[in-house]
């Protein structure tokens, strides 16, 4: 398994700040009208670099 790091100058070159607003605003959205499962959550331990990710895994049970 490989974890794809992109820094903030590549993701500024991916997504603007609109899109990025309006696809959190639509995830909101579908979370308030129970389009959405929300599994769990894990962490990845990053003893290299002393640190730590949570991730929150969800995804829509249906489409928006």
């Amino acid at each position: 398994m490989s974890l794809l790091l992109i820094n903030e100058d590549e993701l500024r070159q991916t997504i603007t700040i609109a899109e990025a607003i309006e696809t959190v605003k639509q995830a909101f959205m579908a979370s308030a009208e129970g389009h959405m499962n929300m599994p769990g959550s894990f962490s990845l331990h990053l003893p290299d670099v002393q640190g730590k990710v949570n991730v929150e895994g969800t995804y829509f049970s249906q489409s928006p």
